[in-house]
């Protein structure tokens, strides 16, 4: 866990260091929205 967690948060760090304020913050509005989609479809099933 630690160690994946520690991944991923470098990871991430790259993403938004890489990428505008502006494009990173849209990225996670879509991931964001994309994960509601997908759960309000699942809780539908």
């Amino acid at each position: 866990m630690t160690a994946f967690a520690a991944s991923s948060r470098t990871a991430s760090f790259r993403f938004f260091k890489v990428l505008p304020d502006t494009a990173a913050v849209e990225g996670v509005a879509m991931i964001a929205v994309a994960l509601l989609i997908a759960a309000s479809i699942n809780a539908m099933l």
